[in-house]
Protein backbone atom coordinates (compact mmCIF):
# COMPACT_ATOMS: atom_id res chain seq x y z
CA UNK A 1 0.00 0.00 0.00
CA UNK A 2 1.14 3.54 -0.81
CA UNK A 3 1.69 5.89 1.96
CA UNK A 4 -1.49 7.17 3.45
CA UNK A 5 -2.01 11.18 2.59
CA UNK A 6 -2.64 13.81 5.18
CA UNK A 7 -6.21 13.44 4.34
CA UNK A 8 -8.19 11.18 2.73
CA UNK A 9 -11.27 8.19 2.78
CA UNK A 10 -10.34 5.41 3.45
CA UNK A 11 -11.87 2.01 4.36
CA UNK A 12 -10.86 0.20 7.94
CA UNK A 13 -8.74 -2.26 6.21
CA UNK A 14 -6.68 0.80 4.40
CA UNK A 15 -6.43 2.46 7.72
CA UNK A 16 -4.75 -0.44 9.72
CA UNK A 17 -2.35 -0.57 6.15
CA UNK A 18 -3.13 -4.70 6.49
CA UNK A 19 -2.11 -4.70 9.54
CA UNK A 20 0.96 -2.50 9.25
CA UNK A 21 -0.15 0.30 10.93
CA UNK A 22 -0.63 0.56 14.71
CA UNK A 23 -2.93 2.62 16.97
CA UNK A 24 -2.94 3.17 20.77
CA UNK A 25 -5.27 5.40 22.99
CA UNK A 26 -3.48 7.91 24.76
CA UNK A 27 -3.65 7.89 28.49
CA UNK A 28 -5.15 10.91 28.70
CA UNK A 29 -7.92 10.39 26.47
CA UNK A 30 -11.38 9.06 27.69
CA UNK A 31 -12.08 5.02 28.51
CA UNK A 32 -14.59 3.33 26.14
CA UNK A 33 -18.07 5.58 26.74
CA UNK A 34 -20.03 4.57 23.81
CA UNK A 35 -23.66 2.92 24.78
CA UNK A 36 -26.60 0.69 23.37
CA UNK A 37 -27.85 3.88 21.07
CA UNK A 38 -24.64 4.68 19.70
CA UNK A 39 -23.81 1.04 18.46
CA UNK A 40 -27.53 0.72 17.29
CA UNK A 41 -26.36 3.27 15.10
CA UNK A 42 -23.36 1.49 13.42
CA UNK A 43 -25.56 -1.23 13.21
CA UNK A 44 -28.34 0.94 11.05
CA UNK A 45 -25.22 2.09 8.89
CA UNK A 46 -24.39 -0.86 7.98
CA UNK A 47 -27.30 -2.65 7.52
CA UNK A 48 -28.56 0.60 4.99
CA UNK A 49 -25.35 -0.52 3.22
CA UNK A 50 -25.59 -3.85 2.86
CA UNK A 51 -28.91 -2.85 1.02
CA UNK A 52 -26.50 -0.76 -1.73
CA UNK A 53 -23.50 -2.04 -1.72
CA UNK A 54 -22.17 -0.38 -4.23
CA UNK A 55 -20.83 2.97 -2.48
CA UNK A 56 -18.53 3.77 0.04
CA UNK A 57 -20.58 4.71 3.14
CA UNK A 58 -18.89 7.97 4.91
CA UNK A 59 -19.06 6.84 8.91
CA UNK A 60 -16.71 9.61 10.61
CA UNK A 61 -13.35 10.52 10.88
CA UNK A 62 -10.34 9.87 12.50
CA UNK A 63 -7.57 11.95 13.42
CA UNK A 64 -4.36 10.29 14.47
CA UNK A 65 -0.87 11.33 15.21
CA UNK A 66 2.01 9.50 13.78
CA UNK A 67 4.92 8.13 16.74
CA UNK A 68 8.15 6.48 16.28
CA UNK A 69 8.03 3.43 13.76
CA UNK A 70 9.01 -0.11 14.77
CA UNK A 71 10.17 -1.89 11.45
CA UNK A 72 7.77 -1.90 9.01
CA UNK A 73 4.84 -0.91 11.46
CA UNK A 74 3.87 2.59 11.94
CA UNK A 75 2.51 3.90 15.34
CA UNK A 76 -0.18 6.26 15.74
CA UNK A 77 -2.04 7.81 18.35
CA UNK A 78 -5.34 8.17 17.97
CA UNK A 79 -6.54 12.49 18.91
CA UNK A 80 -9.90 12.11 17.45
CA UNK A 81 -12.60 9.05 16.75
CA UNK A 82 -11.31 6.92 19.12
CA UNK A 83 -14.94 5.54 20.32
CA UNK A 84 -15.84 4.96 16.86
CA UNK A 85 -12.81 3.06 16.10
CA UNK A 86 -12.71 0.99 18.98
CA UNK A 87 -16.16 0.01 18.70
CA UNK A 88 -15.37 -1.50 15.13
CA UNK A 89 -12.59 -3.01 16.26
CA UNK A 90 -14.58 -4.62 19.00
CA UNK A 91 -17.15 -5.68 15.77
CA UNK A 92 -14.09 -6.98 14.11
CA UNK A 93 -13.32 -9.19 16.62
CA UNK A 94 -16.80 -10.53 17.32
CA UNK A 95 -16.97 -11.21 13.62
CA UNK A 96 -13.72 -13.27 13.98
CA UNK A 97 -15.64 -15.60 16.76
CA UNK A 98 -18.69 -16.13 14.44
CA UNK A 99 -18.48 -19.52 12.99
CA UNK A 100 -20.21 -18.68 9.76
CA UNK A 101 -16.52 -17.08 9.13
CA UNK A 102 -13.99 -18.67 6.94
CA UNK A 103 -10.90 -19.57 8.53
CA UNK A 104 -8.71 -17.35 6.06
CA UNK A 105 -11.11 -14.68 7.00
CA UNK A 106 -10.95 -15.09 10.93
CA UNK A 107 -7.13 -15.07 10.33
CA UNK A 108 -7.46 -12.17 8.29
CA UNK A 109 -9.29 -10.23 10.96
CA UNK A 110 -6.64 -11.44 13.41
CA UNK A 111 -3.73 -9.83 11.79
CA UNK A 112 -4.95 -6.57 10.35
CA UNK A 113 -6.90 -5.71 13.07
CA UNK A 114 -5.96 -7.09 16.49
CA UNK A 115 -2.21 -8.71 16.99
CA UNK A 116 0.42 -10.14 15.11
CA UNK A 117 3.30 -13.01 16.40
CA UNK A 118 1.29 -14.31 19.31
CA UNK A 119 1.95 -18.08 18.56
CA UNK A 120 5.72 -17.45 18.23
CA UNK A 121 5.21 -15.38 21.88
CA UNK A 122 6.18 -11.85 20.24
CA UNK A 123 2.68 -10.79 20.02
CA UNK A 124 2.44 -7.51 18.03
CA UNK A 125 -0.46 -5.45 18.95
CA UNK A 126 -2.43 -3.56 16.06
CA UNK A 127 -4.67 -1.63 18.22
CA UNK A 128 -4.51 -0.71 21.85
CA UNK A 129 -6.83 0.41 24.51
CA UNK A 130 -5.78 2.96 27.48
CA UNK A 131 -5.23 2.60 31.07
CA UNK A 132 -6.07 -0.25 32.88
CA UNK A 133 -8.88 -1.38 30.49
CA UNK A 134 -6.82 -2.92 27.82
CA UNK A 135 -5.67 -5.50 29.63
CA UNK A 136 -9.66 -6.70 30.13
CA UNK A 137 -9.41 -6.06 26.49
CA UNK A 138 -7.03 -8.17 25.43
CA UNK A 139 -8.62 -10.50 27.47
CA UNK A 140 -12.12 -10.30 25.70
CA UNK A 141 -10.46 -10.94 22.60
CA UNK A 142 -10.05 -14.53 23.56
CA UNK A 143 -13.04 -15.09 26.20
CA UNK A 144 -15.18 -12.96 24.73
CA UNK A 145 -17.91 -13.68 27.39
CA UNK A 146 -15.52 -12.99 30.24
CA UNK A 147 -17.00 -10.45 32.71
CA UNK A 148 -14.81 -8.73 35.73
CA UNK A 149 -16.60 -8.47 38.83
CA UNK A 150 -13.38 -6.43 40.54
CA UNK A 151 -12.90 -3.29 39.63
CA UNK A 152 -15.63 -3.12 37.02
CA UNK A 153 -16.07 0.40 36.39
CA UNK A 154 -18.55 2.01 33.67
CA UNK A 155 -16.15 1.59 30.91
CA UNK A 156 -15.51 -1.98 31.78
CA UNK A 157 -19.60 -2.24 31.37
CA UNK A 158 -19.43 -0.59 28.28
CA UNK A 159 -16.83 -3.16 26.76
CA UNK A 160 -18.69 -6.00 27.64
CA UNK A 161 -21.86 -4.53 26.73
CA UNK A 162 -20.72 -3.83 22.77
CA UNK A 163 -19.35 -7.50 22.59
CA UNK A 164 -22.43 -8.77 24.04
CA UNK A 165 -24.62 -6.57 21.55
CA UNK A 166 -22.50 -7.07 18.72
CA UNK A 167 -22.67 -11.05 19.29
CA UNK A 168 -26.54 -10.79 19.36
CA UNK A 169 -27.07 -9.19 16.12
CA UNK A 170 -25.23 -11.16 14.51
CA UNK A 171 -26.49 -14.61 15.60
CA UNK A 172 -29.73 -13.65 14.61
CA UNK A 173 -27.84 -13.60 10.98
CA UNK A 174 -27.64 -16.56 8.25
CA UNK A 175 -23.86 -16.86 7.29
CA UNK A 176 -24.40 -15.58 4.36
CA UNK A 177 -25.63 -11.84 5.94
CA UNK A 178 -23.02 -12.15 8.45
CA UNK A 179 -20.22 -12.54 5.80
CA UNK A 180 -21.85 -9.74 3.82
CA UNK A 181 -21.23 -7.79 6.50
CA UNK A 182 -17.98 -8.45 7.08
CA UNK A 183 -17.24 -7.47 4.04
CA UNK A 184 -19.42 -3.80 4.81
CA UNK A 185 -16.60 -3.43 7.60
CA UNK A 186 -13.77 -3.90 5.71
CA UNK A 187 -14.21 -2.46 2.47
CA UNK A 188 -17.87 -0.56 2.55
CA UNK A 189 -17.11 2.14 5.77
CA UNK A 190 -15.39 4.91 4.60
CA UNK A 191 -13.28 7.33 6.97
CA UNK A 192 -11.72 10.68 6.40
CA UNK A 193 -8.55 9.97 8.01
CA UNK A 194 -6.54 12.92 8.85
CA UNK A 195 -3.25 12.96 10.29
CA UNK A 196 -1.36 15.99 11.25
CA UNK A 197 1.68 17.16 10.11
CA UNK A 198 2.76 18.70 13.99
CA UNK A 199 2.10 18.25 17.45
CA UNK A 200 0.84 21.88 17.43
CA UNK A 201 -1.30 21.43 14.48
CA UNK A 202 -2.54 17.82 17.15
CA UNK A 203 -2.98 20.20 19.73
CA UNK A 204 -5.20 22.89 17.90
CA UNK A 205 -7.34 19.57 17.37
CA UNK A 206 -7.97 19.60 20.57
CA UNK A 207 -9.79 23.13 20.55
CA UNK A 208 -11.86 22.13 17.24
CA UNK A 209 -12.94 19.26 19.12
CA UNK A 210 -14.32 21.25 22.13
CA UNK A 211 -15.98 23.64 19.63
CA UNK A 212 -17.29 21.78 16.87
CA UNK A 213 -20.75 21.38 18.86
CA UNK A 214 -19.51 18.06 19.78
CA UNK A 215 -21.47 17.01 23.28
CA UNK A 216 -18.74 17.09 26.23
CA UNK A 217 -18.17 17.74 29.43
CA UNK A 218 -17.09 21.19 30.72
CA UNK A 219 -14.23 18.47 32.47
CA UNK A 220 -13.51 16.98 28.71
CA UNK A 221 -13.12 20.34 27.63
CA UNK A 222 -10.52 21.30 29.59
CA UNK A 223 -8.56 18.41 29.50
CA UNK A 224 -8.65 19.07 25.48
CA UNK A 225 -7.49 22.47 26.34
CA UNK A 226 -4.39 21.57 28.46
CA UNK A 227 -3.63 19.13 25.61
CA UNK A 228 -3.31 22.12 23.28
CA UNK A 229 -1.78 24.32 25.78
CA UNK A 230 1.27 22.20 25.95
CA UNK A 231 1.90 21.69 22.58
CA UNK A 232 1.00 25.40 21.53
CA UNK A 233 3.33 26.84 24.16
CA UNK A 234 5.95 24.40 24.08
CA UNK A 235 5.33 23.01 27.60
CA UNK A 236 6.24 19.27 27.00
CA UNK A 237 5.72 19.17 31.42
CA UNK A 238 2.02 19.97 31.11
CA UNK A 239 1.58 17.41 28.65
CA UNK A 240 3.24 14.63 30.58
CA UNK A 241 1.00 15.50 33.49
CA UNK A 242 -1.92 15.21 31.52
CA UNK A 243 -1.10 12.54 30.06
CA UNK A 244 0.17 10.51 33.90
CA UNK A 245 -2.63 12.04 36.11
CA UNK A 246 -5.71 11.94 33.94
CA UNK A 247 -6.38 8.53 33.62
CA UNK A 248 -6.48 8.86 37.38
CA UNK A 249 -8.55 11.42 37.72
CA UNK A 250 -11.37 9.00 35.47
CA UNK A 251 -10.45 5.76 37.01
CA UNK A 252 -11.61 7.30 40.37
CA UNK A 253 -14.82 9.31 38.79
CA UNK A 254 -15.88 5.76 36.74
CA UNK A 255 -15.07 3.83 40.12
CA UNK A 256 -17.74 6.10 42.18
CA UNK A 257 -19.83 6.00 38.71
CA UNK A 258 -19.75 9.84 38.76
CA UNK A 259 -19.67 9.74 34.59
CA UNK A 260 -22.03 11.59 33.21
CA UNK A 261 -21.78 15.26 32.22
CA UNK A 262 -23.62 16.67 34.91
CA UNK A 263 -21.71 14.28 37.59
CA UNK A 264 -18.67 15.46 36.02
CA UNK A 265 -19.05 19.05 35.60
CA UNK A 266 -20.70 19.04 39.52
CA UNK A 267 -16.48 17.43 40.11
CA UNK A 268 -15.19 20.03 38.19
CA UNK A 269 -17.12 22.89 39.66
CA UNK A 270 -16.61 21.78 43.16
CA UNK A 271 -12.86 21.70 42.53
CA UNK A 272 -12.66 25.24 40.59
CA UNK A 273 -14.14 26.84 43.81
CA UNK A 274 -11.33 24.93 46.14
CA UNK A 275 -8.32 25.29 44.00
CA UNK A 276 -8.71 28.80 42.40
CA UNK A 277 -10.30 30.71 45.80
CA UNK A 278 -13.35 31.59 43.48
CA UNK A 279 -16.77 32.16 44.06
CA UNK A 280 -19.27 30.02 43.42
CA UNK A 281 -20.67 31.78 40.38
CA UNK A 282 -17.60 31.39 38.50
CA UNK A 283 -17.47 27.63 38.83
CA UNK A 284 -20.21 27.22 36.23
CA UNK A 285 -18.08 28.31 33.69
CA UNK A 286 -14.88 26.56 34.29
CA UNK A 287 -13.43 26.08 30.37
CA UNK A 288 -14.21 30.03 30.04
CA UNK A 289 -12.77 30.97 33.20
CA UNK A 290 -9.49 28.68 32.49
CA UNK A 291 -8.71 29.97 29.42
CA UNK A 292 -9.16 33.68 30.31
CA UNK A 293 -6.53 32.70 33.43
CA UNK A 294 -4.16 30.77 31.41
CA UNK A 295 -3.99 31.79 27.72
CA UNK A 296 -2.24 29.05 25.86
CA UNK A 297 1.43 30.99 25.37
CA UNK A 298 4.41 30.37 27.00
CA UNK A 299 4.87 32.90 29.51
CA UNK A 300 1.48 32.14 31.11
CA UNK A 301 1.60 30.47 34.21
CA UNK A 302 1.76 26.73 33.32
CA UNK A 303 3.25 25.93 36.67
CA UNK A 304 -0.16 26.09 38.06
CA UNK A 305 -1.18 24.41 35.42
CA UNK A 306 0.56 21.20 36.25
CA UNK A 307 -0.65 21.75 40.07
CA UNK A 308 -4.30 21.98 39.07
CA UNK A 309 -4.11 18.50 37.30
CA UNK A 310 -2.82 16.91 39.77
CA UNK A 311 -5.05 18.61 42.40
CA UNK A 312 -7.88 16.91 39.89
CA UNK A 313 -6.44 13.51 40.32
CA UNK A 314 -6.31 13.69 44.36
CA UNK A 315 -9.45 15.05 44.35
CA UNK A 316 -11.43 12.73 42.24
CA UNK A 317 -9.45 9.95 44.66
CA UNK A 318 -11.36 11.81 48.09
CA UNK A 319 -14.03 12.06 45.71
CA UNK A 320 -14.50 8.39 45.16
CA UNK A 321 -14.05 7.48 48.47
CA UNK A 322 -16.68 9.73 50.05
CA UNK A 323 -19.09 8.22 47.79
CA UNK A 324 -17.90 4.62 48.18
CA UNK A 325 -18.62 5.25 52.28
CA UNK A 326 -21.57 6.65 51.49
CA UNK A 327 -22.72 3.66 49.40
CA UNK A 328 -21.96 1.38 51.91
CA UNK A 329 -23.53 3.19 55.05
CA UNK A 330 -26.74 2.91 52.86
CA UNK A 331 -26.53 -0.66 52.34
Amino acid sequence: MEDIKKSQILTIQDIFNNGFNMFSIPDYQRAYSWGTSQRKDLIADIENVLEKQDYIHYTGTIVATEQEKEGDYQNFNVVDGQQRLTSIVILLATLKNNIAISKEDKTLITNTFLFKGRETGNTKRLFVLNGELDEYFFRKLDEPNYVSEENATKAHINLDNAFTEFKVWLDAKSSEEVNAILNVVKSKLGFLFYIPNTSKEAGLMFEVINNRGKELSELEKIKNYLIYFAEKAEIKDLYTAVNDYWPKVMFHLNACNQTSNQEENNFLRNTWIVFQQTNKSESYHVYKNLKAYYPPVHTSNWKRLIEYVKFLANAAETYNKLFTEVLLMMQ
